[in-house]
Parts: C-alpha cells; sequence; structure tokens
C-alpha cells in the first residue's frame, strides 16, 4: 500500500470517529453537559463550543 493509500484508508477510519465525536460535543454543549472525563473527549468539547450559537452555549469554554 502506498502512501497515497494509507491515507485514504486512515480518513475512511477516522471520519466517523470525528462525526461523532462532533456530535457528541455539540449535543453535550446544548444541554450544558460536561462529559469530558473520557479521554480525548474535552478536545471535542472546546471544539463544538466554539460552533454552538453564543445564545445557546455557556459563558465560558466547558470544564475549565
Amino acid at each position: 500500500m502506498d502512501r497515497a493509500q494509507e491515507a485514504v484508508y486512515d480518513a475512511a477510519w477516522l471520519r466517523p470517529l470525528y462525526r461523532i465525536g462532533v456530535a457528541h460535543a455539540w449535543r453535550a454543549q446544548l444541554h450544558g453537559a460536561c462529559p469530558s472525563a473520557w479521554p480525548g473527549i474535552a478536545f471535542w468539547d472546546v471544539a463544538a463550543w466554539r460552533w454552538v450559537p453564543a445564545g445557546r452555549r455557556h459563558s465560558r469554554p466547558p470544564c475549565e
């Protein structure tokens, strides 16, 4: 497998994880949850905080 094929293969595995992470963090922010006890989710929480409409998000990033 050459590098281009490896990149496509890696992207195929990471894309669903990316979507799951974004969806999870988005819902958590809308509901005011702080599910960052699971390692790796804190990144998604902070990333989603930036994309939630200002009127619906917390005043500061989650789990500071």
